[in-house]
C-alpha cells in the first residue's frame, strides 16, 4: 500500500467495524495484515499494529455495543498476538489461518 499510515488504517478499521460495515473492515484487515506485515516479514510491527486495534475495541465487543461475526474476532484476536514471542512453527500455524 502505497503512503501507509498505521494510525489512520486503524482508525479506518476501527470506523467500519462500529459502524456495522464488518465484511469490509474484515477485508481491509486482511490486506493490510497480508501486505504491510505478513508478506514483509514484520511480525512485531504486525502486533504493533493490531494490538492497540484490539484493545481499543475489546469492550465494544463484549458488551455487545459493536456487534461482529466470531470469524472477524477471532481474525483481530489471532493478529494482536505477539507472535515473535512464539517459535517459528507455531507462529506460522496461526498466521496460516489469518490468510
Amino acid at each position: 500500500m502505497e503512503n501507509f499510515n498505521q494510525e489512520d488504517y486503524r482508525q479506518k478499521i476501527l470506523s467500519l467495524l462500529r459502524t456495522e460495515k464488518e465484511e469490509m473492515a474484515k477485508k481491509l484487515i486482511k490486506q493490510v495484515a497480508q501486505e504491510e506485515f505478513i508478506g514483509q516479514d514484520d511480525i512485531a510491527g504486525l502486533y504493533e499494529f493490531f494490538s492497540p486495534l484490539f484493545d481499543e475495541i475489546f469492550y465494544d465487543i463484549m458488551f455487545e455495543k459493536v456487534r461482529i461475526t466470531t470469524s472477524t474476532k477471532l481474525l483481530l484476536e489471532r493478529l494482536a498476538l505477539p507472535l515473535g514471542r512464539l517459535d517459528e512453527e507455531a507462529r506460522k500455524k496461526i498466521l496460516k489461518k489469518v490468510g
